[in-house]
């Protein structure tokens, strides 16, 4: 009698200790899952990155890449001209400028021991009339100023002849055409630009 009491007492303690070993593998099981749903929920608040705005391409602070075309508008006295596509297809500098500049004029001054001639050839096309009077888009060389590598402008342009065919035209709507142009520049300044009409820039390397 007394071993038929043990043996139920030792059962009923096995099944007390299997119990609570399935209900702490239970509590086990729920902290899982609330920790994963707490992720879950972190990764889906997650801020995505702000887009940067893009900066117009042709100003000072993105200015056309050297053989990249820049389509404008173009005003005089305020009153609408025409819409432009321009774009400095080469240029030259230093002692192949010089070259260049001399054979053009045997008169035109050598640059001094700072300075070099950068020559550059602009094409440009007048896209739409935008006047209504069928105006035409004059444009020369002192349409245009050079800026240093630290945006410094300057207006002063070389007294030279510039060699042929200077960038001196009057295009009509749908006409359109190429010539030179011609700054001195410092030979330390690694990155010229030029701009046109104090609104265009240009990279000039």
């Amino acid at each position: 009698m007394k071993k038929l009491l043990l043996s139920i007492l030792a059962l009923i303690l096995v099944l007390s200790l299997v119990a609570c070993s399935q209900q702490t593998a239970a509590n086990n099981q729920d902290s899982t899952t609330t920790e994963n749903t707490d992720e879950n929920v972190v990764d889906q608040t997650t801020a995505s990155p702000t887009p940067q705005p893009t900066i117009q391409i042709g100003t000072r602070k993105n200015p056309v890449p050297l053989g990249d075309s820049l389509i404008g508008s173009l005003q005089i006295a305020g009153s609408p001209l025409c819409n432009f596509e321009m774009s400095i297809t080469s240029t030259t500098r230093g002692k192949e400028a010089w070259t260049i500049i001399e054979d053009a004029n045997m008169f035109n001054d050598e640059p001094t021991d700072d300075h070099e001639y950068i020559l550059v050839k602009v094409r440009v096309k007048n896209l739409q009339d935008l006047s209504g009077a069928d105006d035409s888009l004059d444009i020369n060389k002192y349409d245009f100023d050079l800026a240093t590598s630290s945006d410094s402008i300057s207006d002063n342009q070389p007294s030279i002849v510039l060699p042929s065919p200077e960038l001196d035209f009057k295009l009509y709507e749908g006409s359109e055409d190429e010539g030179y142009i011609a700054f001195m520049v410092e030979k330390s300044d690694k990155n010229p630009k030029a701009v046109f009409v104090d609104n265009f820039w240009f990279l000039l390397q």
